[in-house]
């Protein structure tokens, strides 16, 4: 996506990732635009900000890299992280965040995004790239995660939130 990319996520697909994530701080919004009650804007600038609680952050594509270090640098000061990004695994910020992230999903089918003109919200056409959800975790994850497909249409919600709940801590045994 060339030029602004000061666009929405579809309220749709924020309401399945709300209801698994119960997210409370947007760091990359505007007023208009915000999925969180609590937010950052443009003018505030999310990536010099402190990140609290269970972050949402749908950054510029253009600058994933930017805001894929800042999250691994919140990590600990957070409970999660949830990320929505363009799914370009060739992409020179793509292989050193594979093995920091705790979870990954490929987004299916295409996300429409809105866009804000003269105060009214209209999706935006086009979306050429595929979407990619990546989740940080405080602790650091065992090993690169396994990326998993969501179709986030046809997702039950209650089932979304139990499945993905992550398991327990394990516990290594007989000298391990």
């Amino acid at each position: 996506m060339a030029g602004n990319q000061n666009y929405e996520t579809p309220p749709q697909f924020f309401e399945v990732i709300q209801a698994r994530f119960n997210l409370t701080l947007d760091v990359c919004a505007e007023p208009h635009n915000a999925k969180c009650e609590a937010f950052y804007t443009l003018d505030d600038d999310g990536l010099y900000q402190p990140w609290h609680g269970r972050v949402w952050c749908n950054p510029p594509f253009s600058k994933a890299r930017k805001w894929y270090e800042k999250a691994l640098q919140e990590r600990r000061n957070t409970e999660v992280i949830v990320m929505l990004t363009h799914a370009c695994t060739s992409a020179g910020w793509f292989a050193p965040i594979y093995d920091q992230v705790n979870e990954m999903y490929q987004i299916a089918p295409r996300l429409s995004f809105l866009e804000c003109i003269d105060g009214e919200k209209r999706t935006r056409g086009n979306n050429d790239r595929e979407s990619l959800l990546t989740v940080v975790r405080p602790d650091l994850p065992w090993g690169a995660p396994v990326m998993k497909l969501l179709r986030w249409q046809a997702v039950d919600i209650q089932r979304f939130t139990t499945l993905l709940i992550p398991p327990p801590q394990l516990e290594l045994v007989g000298g391990f």
